[in-house]
């Protein structure tokens, strides 16, 4: 997902970018938590520096690195982070972070004695981050949901850009050592729309504007070219 998220933020293959995105850790690192009931989920922020010339290997070695090593500080409280730092926010706007990804682990078999048990899955009410990636593992696969505020983007889009998700990770898989800017992330109907839209086959007229400048001074010699201020 950092690689969409690098496409989001600008042109992956002519800029390179510094991207910060946020994950959860369950917040039970030690062994007397795991019977205490509650949400002691904290965010872990993961920056990386992704740029178009790199592989996906690379990428992904990089990550493990930046993710291995702030998982070491997990316990830091992402509030007190906060308050720490105290960076300029806009209002409405999450510190640190406007993409979070999270992976799921398979749900543990619950019983209970004369009752049935079932995971059930509640739509969220309010986005917390502009953009979500959530991940779960379902045993022989990986599900993925995107979670957006619905204020800054459509759905339509939403679906394109998981799309190019599922796109670039069949690209990957099959050549892991290519080079993130040709990771062929669009369509075939996408890249016809992209051409049409560009002008590439629109009619484009023979003379340069050097040769229609020398045009206009051959007509008037004598008229002002440029006038510098009102």
């Amino acid at each position: 997902y950092e690689i969409v998220s690098r496409d989001w933020s600008s042109d992956v293959c002519s800029s390179d970018l510094d991207i910060a995105t946020g994950t959860a850790v369950s917040g039970r690192e030690r062994a007397e938590l795991d019977e205490v009931v509650g949400l002691l989920v904290n965010t872990v922020v993961l920056r990386s520096a992704v740029t178009g010339a790199m592989s996906f290997a690379d990428l992904l070695g990089a990550v493990r690195h930046t993710a291995t090593a702030a998982f070491d500080h997990q316990v830091y409280p992402f509030d007190r982070l906060v308050d720490d730092v105290r960076p300029v926010v806009e209002a409405g706007r999450t510190p640190f972070v406007d993409v979070m990804g999270t992976l799921a682990a398979p749900l543990p078999d619950v019983s209970l004695p004369g009752a049935s048990v079932e995971p059930v899955v509640l739509p969220p009410v309010q986005a917390r981050f502009d953009l979500t990636w959530a991940f779960a593992d379902v045993g022989d696969a990986i599900e993925m949901r995107l979670e957006y505020r619905a204020a800054l983007y459509a759905r339509e889009r939403m679906a394109r850009m998981a799309a190019h998700c599922l796109r670039i990770a069949e690209a990957v898989v099959a050549a892991p050592d290519g080079a993130l800017a040709l990771l062929p992330m669009v369509s075939a109907d996408e890249r016809a729309w992209l051409h049409a839209q560009s002008g590439a086959d629109a009619a484009r007229p023979s003379d340069t504007v050097v040769s229609a400048f020398a045009r206009v001074v051959d007509r008037a010699p004598e008229a002002v070219a440029v006038r510098d201020g009102a």
